[in-house]
């Protein structure tokens, strides 16, 4: 990737059998193998780059010229929320990390990352340490969205947000998915809080029982997005997995809780610092 630079339908009954099994199994954090899901939101609404301006798509360079994007959330004028795993293989002190948007389809790069931090207890994988911060020069953030007060509960609804993957699927080589390269939006309901998390299990894709937006979840392309309550950010995307039930397969998801212990105490430590 180069950049350029400048400025209801009702579910059917099978479907909600499969998402209701596949909760059950969230809820005892129990499923197929977990993975950082470079997340996007499956089912969700395709929405513009100015709906939900505070978050964005940052991408790390991994090789020459190739990038792997993730999606953030700005919290303050100048700092990401978003998940370690998106920091990995850069100098916390000059990350190459960039800020991008997109005009008329085309990637557009807002800013280099100036440093981040991410929560010494993360080492790999699917974790509840899954957390960093990424700092930007001053007065990069086109919005920001407050940290919530109000700790996360079974049944709350929420919206996610994110870049890439509508659908996704098993291939020999893990899960895959398509349709990545827009940012969409979607609701659910949290079926677990534990372990320094909140779960929950979704569609793996579009259906045409299914309203568009609904039943959301993570999918493989974007990880880091935000879960919201309320408008307030509560969680971010670490990853998941697709998980076989009896009546369909589903995804489940599984984002940090930022008002666990761990979170609080880090977060404290590197936010306005």
């Amino acid at each position: 990737m180069k950049f350029m630079f400048g400025s209801k339908s009702l579910i059917s009954v099978s479907m909600a059998v499969a998402v209701a099994v596949a909760v059950f199994l969230v809820s005892c954090g129990s499923g197929n193998n977990q993975e950082n899901s470079d997340v996007k939101v499956t089912n969700g609404i395709a929405i513009s780059e100015s709906s939900y301006p505070s978050v964005v798509q940052i991408f790390r360079l991994v090789g020459e010229d190739q990038y792997k994007g993730c999606t953030a959330a700005f919290v303050n004028s100048y700092q990401v929320v978003t998940a370690a795993h998106c920091t990995e293989g850069q100098n916390s002190q000059d990350p190459n990390i960039y800020y991008v948007t997109y005009q008329s389809g085309q990637p557009v790069l807002v800013a280099k990352a100036t440093r981040f931090k991410k929560n010494p207890d993360y080492s790999g994988g699917v974790s509840a340490s899954d957390l960093a911060v990424v700092s930007f020069p001053a007065d990069t953030a086109p919005a920001t969205t407050a940290i919530t007060d109000v700790v996360p509960k079974v049944g709350d609804v929420f919206t996610i947000v994110g870049y890439g993957h509508n659908r996704t699927f098993k291939t020999p080589q893990g899960d895959s998915g398509s349709g990545s390269g827009t940012k969409r939006v979607g609701t659910n309901t949290v079926a677990a809080v534990s372990g320094g998390f909140i779960r929950f299990a979704g569609v793996p894709g579009s259906s045409s029982n299914l309203e568009a937006g609904e039943l959301v979840a993570s999918g493989p392309g974007d990880s880091g997005g935000p879960l919201l309550i309320n408008g307030k950010l509560a969680g971010v995307t670490s990853g998941g997995s697709l998980a076989d039930t009896s009546t369909g397969t589903v995804k489940t998801s599984n984002y940090v809780n930022l008002k666990s212990e761990e979170s609080v105490k880090f977060l404290k430590t590197v936010l306005n610092k």
